[in-house]
């Protein structure tokens, strides 16, 4: 386990940093650690909101939420979809979104469930939400 730990540390935004592990044959780290696909290739297209509801709002908004999630598992191009309350903060959440890629997200967008829940919760936020995309490098392909 350590030399896992090792190598994770040693990943850099483009790849392996130069004194991480040798790569060996067919691409593969000699400590077991793949290197990140750089062409992103089967990386998924992966979404995190961060989002701050008012507090006599929090109810109605993880109902709201949670119906947009069960729906949005339906489809096709979705791989995950996690709704995350802060531990420290009831206030504070996180939405954790992949998608086989990003036509797959914008597809989401344009979803009844996505259209009403946009509306429904646009009142519940104490400021407007922080979305941030993501290319998944690790695992790859996403399953």
């Amino acid at each position: 386990m350590e030399a896992g730990l090792y190598a994770v540390k040693k990943l850099t935004r483009r790849g392996l940093a130069a004194d991480s592990p040798p790569i060996g044959r067919g691409g593969r780290a000699t400590a077991g650690l793949s290197r990140p696909r750089r062409d992103r290739v089967g990386a998924m297209y992966v979404v995190t909101v961060r989002i701050t509801v008012v507090p006599e709002q929090v109810s109605a908004f993880i109902a709201a939420t949670l119906k947009n999630a069960e729906a949005t598992r339906h489809e096709p191009d979705n791989l995950r979809f996690d709704v995350l309350q802060r531990s420290d903060d009831p206030h504070a959440f996180t939405l954790y979104e992949v998608y086989r890629d990003e036509a797959g997200f914008k597809a989401h967008q344009q979803t009844a469930h996505y259209l009403t829940w946009r509306e429904t919760v646009a009142s519940m936020m104490a400021a407007p939400r922080i979305g941030e995309k993501h290319h998944s490098l690790f695992p790859s392909p996403w399953q």
